[in-house]
C-alpha cells in the first residue's frame, strides 16, 4: 500500500531540544553578568576565565537557539525541504532513491538518531535530519515505504575490484 507524502506539514525540532539550548544561554548570561558585577564591584577577584567560560556557554546557545528556533522539515507539493537559519536544501519526491536511518554516537556513551533520504540524481544531495522533530504518524508511514538502503546493502552481493587494475 502507498502512503502519499504529508505534504503540506511542517515538522519542528522537539520542545527538549529548544529547552536544552536555552539553558546554555542562560547559563552563559548568568556566567558574564557575574563575572562583569565582580569587575565593576570589586567584592570579588575578578576571574576572566569566568568571562571566558561564559562568553562560550551564551555564543555556543545562542547558536544552537538560532538553528533549533528556526529548523523545520517542510513537505511541500513538489518535495522535502530542510531548511534553518544558515541553510535550506531540498530534494524532489522524484528523484528520492531510498531511506537510511543511522546513530551518530558520542564518545561518552548515546548518540543521536538520523534519518536520512539518498537522491537517485547527482544534481540533488541526500537529506540528512535528526529524529528529533515532532514527525507524525503520516510521515513516518511514508517515509518506511520508501525502499530501504540499508537491508539492500545487507542482501546484495558483494563485489569487490581489489587487485585489480
Amino acid at each position: 500500500m502507498d502512503f502519499p507524502a504529508p505534504v503540506g506539514r511542517v515538522y519542528r525540532m522537539q520542545l527538549w531540544l529548544l529547552a536544552f539550548a536555552l539553558v546554555f544561554v542562560a547559563f552563559g548570561s548568568f556566567f558574564v553578568l557575574t563575572s562583569f558585577r565582580d569587575l565593576v564591584y570589586g567584592e570579588l577577584e575578578w576571574k576572566p576565565g569566568h568571562l571566558l567560560v561564559g562568553t562560550i556557554f551564551f555564543l555556543v546557545g545562542l547558536f544552537l537557539t538560532l538553528r533549533f528556533y528556526s529548523s523545520r522539515v517542510a513537505c511541500p507539493v513538489d518535495g522535502i525541504e530542510k531548511r534553518n537559519i544558515f541553510n535550506s536544501r531540498r530534494l524532489p519526491y522524484s528523484a528520492m532513491r531510498g531511506r537510511r536511518e543511522y546513530l551518530l554516537e558520542s564518545t561518552e556513551g548515546g548518540g543521536t538518531r538520523y534519518l536520512r533520504l539518498e537522491s537517485n540524481d547527482d544534481q540533488f544531495p541526500k537529506l540528512d535530519f535528526m529524529k528529533a522533530y515532532n514527525f507524525d504518524d503520516a510521515f513516518f508511514r511514508w517515509f518506511n515505504q520508501l525502499p530501504n538502503l540499508d537491508e539492500e546493502d545487507k542482501t546484495r552481493p558483494k563485489t569487490s575490484n581489489f587487485g585489480l587494475v
